[in-house]
């Protein structure tokens, strides 16, 4: 497979973006729900409440990365035709669609960025490394 996007099809590196972002805002949705839910006395699959909290932090500043470089890719490479049976509604609508999404991608992990580091709870990236504040508290 192509690593870019061709006239009829895409790219291994559009698909790869595409289902990168999908399982990771898949991953983002379950583990909100777990960190929500779950005690801060009690563990699940071995982790803590504040175990979720950042790994949901982490993740989202993955996805803001790869929003970015899912923008950057798009712009750059040419996209395959648009498919002949769709009318000219239905490609507006799925522009459309498609330019919700990006902003999604975008404004989602970036306020929940500026939210905890307006909060003072800080970035503890995969547990390795302290994001400096930008905003402070």
């Amino acid at each position: 497979m192509p690593l870019k996007n061709s006239a009829d099809r895409y790219g291994s590196v559009t698909r790869f973006l595409h289902w990168a972002v999908f399982v990771l805002f898949v991953c983002q949705y379950v583990g909100a729900n777990i960190m929500t839910n779950l005690a801060r006395d009690k563990t699940l699959f071995g982790l803590t409440q504040g175990d979720y909290y950042n790994w949901h932090k982490s993740i989202g500043l993955v996805l803001l990365g790869l929003a970015l470089a899912r923008l950057i890719w798009r712009k750059t490479t040419p996209l395959p035709d648009w498919a002949p049976v769709l009318s000219p509604a239905e490609r507006v609508f799925s522009h459309w669609n498609e330019v919700r999404l990006y902003w999604c991608m975008f404004l989602l992990p970036l306020s929940g960025y500026l939210f905890v580091m307006a909060g003072g709870f800080g970035v503890k990236l995969f547990g390795l490394y302290d994001l400096p504040n930008p905003i402070g508290k």
